[in-house]
Parts: structure tokens; sequence; C-alpha cells
């Protein structure tokens, strides 16, 4: 499946699937899109509020729904994350966004449709990147990224990794997978998980203690997901630090301990997710590692 590259003054359909959005944020990340050419309009219920969702389920089902089956929206972006994208899973209609493959950005809770749309040996790509109500603050992301990852200019995109992020040396090649170490965890075991044999798995959160990454990394190693993966590139883990009186672990040894037995490439400290000025990730297409040259390649037309 090809990246589907968004071309330059397509339409953007804009959703809210899981928490409230600000309108103000909103409109400014809106116009920031059509300032880059796009028509670019939300919903007809992105700026419902129910509680800590953005509307009820069946409203923010809908307005999903009503996007994929768009002909002439090439490129659905997500309003912002929070929780509730999960609880629409079984309301939309995955089958037909995987027949016809759209522009997808988003991260954090997105990264339970990302990852639902992938399917054994036809993966489906998405951007890991901000949420359209972030595209007003030019502090919250990078733009360099989010640009050559929505348009892909080339057929390869290299991103540098820190040297000093090497946990384990090596080179791996496999389909770029992953997002929110929690929405990761909490698919296990229902009808949207997925063999991740062979892939490089991404991962990264927010405001997680070590012991919670812990439980995580173990619940992900007890039921095999890390056993046969072909690398892991860990992303910039910001407020996950030990708070007192609980005790903390530095996390470079629970990865290590949660991988033990493999032999794979693990590199951390990616400038994605839950930070200011994130990089934009093209995921599920082909890609690289490379600790001895110190970059992720990933292969934009795979």
């Amino acid at each position: 499946m090809k990246s589907s590259r968004l071309v330059r003054g397509a339409p953007i359909a804009v959703v809210a699937t899981a928490g409230p959005v600000t309108p103000a944020k909103l409109e400014a990340g809106l116009e920031v899109l059509r300032g880059w050419g796009h028509d670019a309009a939300g919903g007809p219920s992105i700026l419902r509020r129910r509680g800590f969702l953005a509307g009820p389920d069946a409203r923010r089902a809908a307005d999903l729904d009503a996007a994929i089956h768009r002909k002439d929206r090439p490129a659905i972006f997500f309003a912002r994350g929070g929780w509730g994208t999960a609880r629409l899973l079984d309301a939309v209609d995955l089958r037909a966004l995987r027949a016809r493959p759209r522009v997808l950005l988003g991260y954090s809770d997105l990264t339970s449709l990302f990852m639902a749309l992938q399917k054994a040996r036809r993966p489906y790509p998405y951007r890991y990147g901000p949420s359209v109500s972030e595209l007003g603050d030019p502090a919250a992301f990078h733009e360099p990224s989010l640009r050559e990852a929505l348009y892909v200019p080339a057929a390869t995109i290299a991103h540098a990794l820190r040297p000093a992020g090497t946990l384990r040396p090596g080179r791996a090649a496999g389909t770029l997978i992953g997002g929110c170490l929690t929405l990761l965890t909490h698919l296990l075991g229902t009808a949207y998980d997925f063999s991740w044999d062979g892939c490089i798995l991404f991962w990264e959160d927010l405001n997680e203690p070590p012991y919670r990454i812990d439980r995580m990394l173990q619940q992900l190693r007890l039921s095999g997901k890390l056993g046969r993966l072909a690398g892991m590139v860990v992303g910039t883990l910001r407020g996950c630090e030990a708070v007192a009186p609980t005790p903390g672990w530095p996390i470079s040894k629970l990865i290590l301990e949660a991988t033990a037995g493999t032999r794979y490439p693990i590199v951390t400290g990616f400038p994605a997710g839950h930070i200011p000025r994130k990089r934009t990730l093209l995921m599920g297409v082909p890609a690289e590692i490379d600790t001895g040259r110190s970059r992720l390649v990933i292969r934009a037309e795979g």
C-alpha cells in the first residue's frame, strides 16, 4: 500500500474522535492548513462536548464515517487526542477506510485507530504527528518534518537518532508501527490486535511513572509482542520520571529487562510524541534502523 502522499491544495476533513476541542485552537489550526492552500473543514459535530469526550459516541462516529465516505476529501486530520477513539472502532466503516486509504494525521489517542487499520501483509500508512488544535502554535510541532511526512517529496525520509540513546546497537528493517504505549497495551486481546512480528515498534507516552511503564512493557512481553520485533524506537517520555514517595527505576533498564533474550536494535529519545517541537513520523510503511549511522530511514513510497 502506497504512502498516499497529500497533494498540495487537496481538501482535508477534520474530525474530533476523542477529547473536546477548544474552538479558538481549532480555528487557529484550520487557518494554518488554509494558509498551506487546503480547504480544511471540521465535521458537523466537531465542537460538541460530553464530559471528557467531544460529544456522544454516535455523533463522533458519524462524523468520522462521513469523512471516510467523502470521495472529495483525500485526507482526514484529527482535532485533538485525549481519550475516546477506541469507543468508535466497532461503529465506523474501517473496511471502507482500508479499501480507500486516506492521509491520516494525529497522535496519542489516535493510536487506537491507526493500529486497528493495520492488517497482516497489508499495513496502512499514517502520520504520527500534531493534532489540528496544535497547528496554531509553532512551538508545538516541528514544521519541516510535518511537511515532509505529508507531502513526501522524496522516496525516503531520514531522521537522525541520538547516539547517546542507543540501548542496543544494530541494523534492522521492517514496517514501522506503534504510537502511544498506553493505547498499544489497551488493544491487546481485542478484535483489533494483530501480529507485530518483524515490525519496528515506535512507542512513547506522557506522565506515566516508571512502575506504570514497566507494567505495560511487561504486559507486552507476556503477550509475546516484544519477542519477535525487528527493532524498537522509543520516543521522548515527558513526565515519566518517578514522583516521591514512589520509588523510581531507570526506564532504559526496564526496556532492556522487558526485551531480554532478543537481539534487535533499540534506540531511545526520538523527539516525537507528547512534547513541544514534536517530529512527525510517517508510519505503516517500511523503515530501517542503523545505529552505526545514527539514523532511522523511512521508505516513503513503500
